[in-house]
């Protein structure tokens, strides 16, 4: 169990290490004033998020990896939607509670795998 604990891990750091490149890939487009959210907003939704959360289906994940995971994701929104620490609070409130809500055994759910209930 724990050699398979270790291998997630493993495979969310890798999987957020392809995110951030990814991430840096498109950051000018992101900070972009010439582009509307909505456009920002898909950008992260089929670039982005798709290369983090690739296989996410099959991840238990402890909270130090809810945390990592949501990090990453603020840092995202924080570029497309600026700084607003109340919206960007609740998308997280939203993302852990998601997490959550899988880990605790309830089923699957490829919402909660594709954050997209993030960005509506």
């Amino acid at each position: 169990m724990f050699e398979n604990q270790n291998s997630i891990q493993e495979e969310i750091k890798n999987r957020l290490k392809s995110g951030n490149a990814c991430y840096l890939s498109v950051q000018n487009l992101l900070s972009s004033s010439s582009l509307s959210k909505n456009l920002k907003i898909k950008i992260n939704r089929k670039i982005i998020l798709p290369v983090v959360l690739y296989g996410c289906e099959t991840w238990l994940l402890t909270l130090r990896e809810e945390r990592r995971l949501g990090m990453f994701e603020n840092r995202v929104l924080r570029k497309i939607f600026g700084p607003k620490k109340d919206e960007v609070e609740h998308a997280v409130a939203l993302l852990v509670e998601a997490l959550r809500y899988k880990s605790e055994g309830r089923g699957f759910d490829s919402r909660w795998c594709h954050w997209d209930f993030l960005l509506i």
